[in-house]
């Protein structure tokens, strides 16, 4: 049985894992923004994205086994690997809720632009979301948690910003 908060954290990414979770929602919301001038459908958005996360997950999975194989000197266990698999997930996991989104879009539930756009409008909720479990965790006040959050989203906008005037 899937308790409340097991799904929350599908859907949001663990609460220990904040950081992971706001580098994956950027990299999706730069997928997206750098892709959405070529007008793809949301089909071919959400396959980037999955592909997307998945070769940056690859990516920080292998790093991190390495890093972490160098700092204990030697070979790391199954289950040491599980533990870093596990938690690099959440640049995967931070993909759930756009993905879902183009996938509806795709399949004409909704209407193609607005599944893009609530796909972006998910990663700006995750990136908010995850400033204030960034603010509760590290006990701040309401002032500074809502800075907290004000920094995640333009942090998150600025990137994506940078992101999508490169050209291709």
């Amino acid at each position: 049985m899937t308790t409340r908060s097991q799904l929350r954290d599908r859907a949001l990414g663990r609460r220990s894992h904040v950081a992971l979770t706001v580098y994956g929602t950027i990299v999706v919301m730069a997928t997206i923004a750098a892709e959405s001038p070529l007008e793809p459908s949301p089909r071919d958005l959400a396959e980037l994205v999955i592909a997307t996360v998945t070769v940056i997950w690859l990516a920080h999975f292998y790093a991190e086994t390495l890093a972490e194989s160098i700092r204990r000197g030697g070979r790391l266990h199954r289950d040491d690997m599980r533990a870093l698999a596990d938690r690099e997930l959440s640049i995967v996991r931070a993909s759930a809720t756009p993905v879902f989104f183009l996938i509806r879009g795709a399949a004409g539930a909704i209407d193609e632009v607005w599944a893009i756009r609530l796909a972006f409008a998910a990663g700006l909720a995750t990136l908010a979301v995850q400033g204030v479990r960034f603010a509760r965790q590290r006990h701040l006040s309401r002032r500074r948690r809502a800075a907290a959050v004000a920094i995640n989203l333009t942090l998150g906008l600025v990137i994506v910003g940078l992101k999508s005037i490169v050209p291709h």
